[in-house]
Formats: C-alpha cells, sequence, structure tokens
C-alpha cells in the first residue's frame, strides 16, 4: 500500500478532516479532545453507513477496531485485511504483542493508532504523530478539527554546542565528523540507546542527530530527557535520515528525484519499506554508482569533498550550519 489518502468525517455538529500518508501514524492527546469520538463516528458510519447521521468521504479502504466491538481475535478481525488504513483505538492490549507488530510490519496496510503511549516496538516518523485541534468555522457551522504536528523536528539552540552524538555510527557518523572537524562528535550506536547515552553523558552543551523516520517511538523520552537534566543544554535534530540529506541535496541526481522527495508517500510500498528511512537508503544504494556508489557502512570520497559538503550544509537548519567552523566551508556558504 502506498499513497497519501484524505478523510473528511463529519455529522451536523463536527467535523474531522486530515490526510493520512504513511503507514503508521499516531493520534495522541488528553482525555476529551476528539479522539474517541471520531472512531465512534467512522465505526458508526462502517455499521449504518449515512443512516447512522454520519458521512466519511475517502479516497481509502478502512476499518475501525474499538474495543467495545471485539467480538474475535484481532487476527480474526484485522488478519486479512489488505490495503486497508486501520484505526486502532488505545487501551487495546495486543498492540504490544510481538505478533500484530508483525503485523503491522508485513500485511502491507496502513495503521493508525489512537494512543498516548509510545509503541516501542515500531519504527514511525516524528513528523506523524499528531494531536486534534480544533475550532468553530463560521463557514461550516461546525466544530472542525484538524491534525497539528505533535513534535517539532529541531529544537532551538540555546548557547554553545561542544559535542555533537549522532545515532549513526557508519557513514553519517563519518560525514558529520569530516564537516565539524572542530568538534567532538560521537554515536550513541543506535536509535534505542539514545536516550541513555544523553542521561549518562558528562557533557553540558550537545546536539542530538537522529533519523526522524524511525525515531516516533522514542521522541517523547528525548523531550522529558532534554527537559529534565537542567544542568543539560540539550538540543535535538531529526531530519528523516542521513540518506535524506544526501537525496535533498542532490549529492547525485537522477530522473523524477525531485517528485519523489516532494510526494514520497506515492513511491513507498509500505509492505517493501517499513519506514522511509529504508526507502530513502534504497535510493542511495540503488541510484549511485561509480565513484558516487553510496555505502550505508562506509563513506566514499565522492561525498566529503568539498563541493557536496556545502551542498548538504546548505540544506542544514542555520544554527546548525554555523557550527560548521572548517574555514573553506565557511568562507564558501559566506558563514563569517
Amino acid at each position: 500500500m502506498k499513497g497519501k489518502y484524505h478523510f473528511k468525517v463529519y455529522n451536523k455538529k463536527l467535523l474531522f478532516e486530515f490526510d493520512i500518508k504513511r503507514n503508521i501514524t499516531f493520534i495522541q492527546g488528553n482525555s476529551a479532545t476528539g479522539k474517541t469520538t471520531l472512531l465512534n463516528m467512522m465505526y458508526d458510519y462502517l455499521l449504518s453507513g449515512r443512516g447512522s447521521g454520519i458521512t466519511v468521504e475517502t479516497n481509502a479502504k478502512f476499518m475501525v477496531h474499538l474495543r467495545k466491538s471485539l467480538t474475535a481475535t484481532w487476527k480474526q478481525e484485522l488478519g486479512n485485511l489488505t490495503d486497508t488504513i486501520i484505526f486502532i483505538e488505545e487501551n487495546n492490549r495486543f498492540i504490544q504483542r510481538s505478533d500484530f507488530t508483525k503485523f503491522v510490519k508485513e500485511s502491507g496496510n496502513y495503521f493508525v493508532f489512537i494512543n498516548r503511549k509510545a509503541l516501542k516496538m515500531l519504527p514511525y516518523s516524528v513528523t506523524e504523530i499528531y494531536r486534534l485541534q480544533n475550532k468553530y468555522s463560521e463557514e461550516e457551522k461546525k466544530q472542525v478539527y484538524t491534525l497539528q504536528q505533535r513534535y517539532p523536528t529541531l529544537t532551538y539552540m540555546n548557547g554553545n554546542v561542544n559535542l555533537i552524538a549522532t545515532e549513526d555510527s557508519k557513514s553519517g557518523l563519518e560525514f558529520f565528523s569530516k564537516v565539524f572537524n572542530n568538534m567532538e562528535i560521537t554515536s550513541t550506536y543506535g536509535n534505542t540507546k539514545v536516550i541513555s547515552f544523553l542521561e549518562n553523558i558528562e557533557n553540558t552543551d550537545i546536539l542530538c542527530i537522529v533519523d526522524g523516520a524511525a525515531f516516533g517511538c522514542f521522541i517523547r523520552d528525548l523531550i522529558s530527557t532534554c527537559n529534565q537534566h537542567q544542568t543539560k543544554n540539550i538540543t535535538y535534530w531529526a531530519p528523516e535520515s542521513f540518506e535524506f540529506l544526501l537525496l535533498v541535496a542532490k549529492t547525485i541526481n537522477f530522473s523524477e528525484l525531485d517528485k519523489i522527495l516532494k510526494d514520497t508517500y506515492n513511491y513507498v510500498d509500505c509492505i517493501e519499506f517499513v519506514s522511509w528511512e529504508r526507502f530513502y537508503t534504497f535510493l542511495m544504494e540503488t541510484k549511485s554508482n561509480g565513484q558516487a556508489a553510496y555505502d550505508k557502512h562506509s563513506i566514499t570520497q565522492f561525498y566529503i569533498t568539498e563541493e557536496n559538503i556545502n551542498k548538504v550544509l546548505k540544506i542544514f537548519p542555520k544554527s546548525i550550519q554555523l557550527l560548521a567552523q572548517t574555514d573553506k566551508v565557511c568562507k564558501t556558504m559566506n558563514l563569517f
């Protein structure tokens, strides 16, 4: 399954309108913020159609699993679905099970979890965690709910940075070491170890770079760590992935690259790629060749030339560009 799917769910008083564009989406928030109301409306529509007083307009097949609808095991109710967006109410215990995790990764369906807790066994994007926001629309004469991205991909950098920590221990680490060659750079050796690394490190001014496309399950813990350690100044940056940066910077170029980057959801079949991070790696590995052949395990000289470093730096957030105090790089980019 791939693509972006639009939903418009409404009755006489309420309107929910949103898009789903990845295989895993989270809608979070406190009680009485509209989450359960949305699911109940969609569920009632599936049972009774417009006779329920509810209308659902969408270009997707969808299924709603509520605890009150449970008449069989989750496998019996969901196991045969394909190319379907499955909405699942929170507090269903089976979502923590390894067999359900396997189903999410391999079924080829999209999943929308209405769940306040992270699912740490699933790779999902920082940008696909939302809260519902609402306001009264005079035009619609309804209370209108839309999705608001919950977490930023970059936090404000307050003060100096004396350590850069990246979850990448291979090509990404090598590249950042070349770019920020005047600074201490280290690896956390994977996204599962980022939090413990930050809690135990003695440095006080840290920039942590993570692959946002698969870091959603840890982002809440990361923000909590940043807030709890008042003696440490921790900034995080969560671009989609290192390979995504190389593609956006056009260190390599090929037909349809711009279209792919703009509408990635039209190219990523979730039965093949459990996250966009893996898709971007696949592109780099299959679309590069010769001296530009990309190796995730070790950066090639082609990507750490002055020309390509400059290309990538230009798409970094300004605050992070300024950390690159390499004379050649900074003068080329007019950073000082």
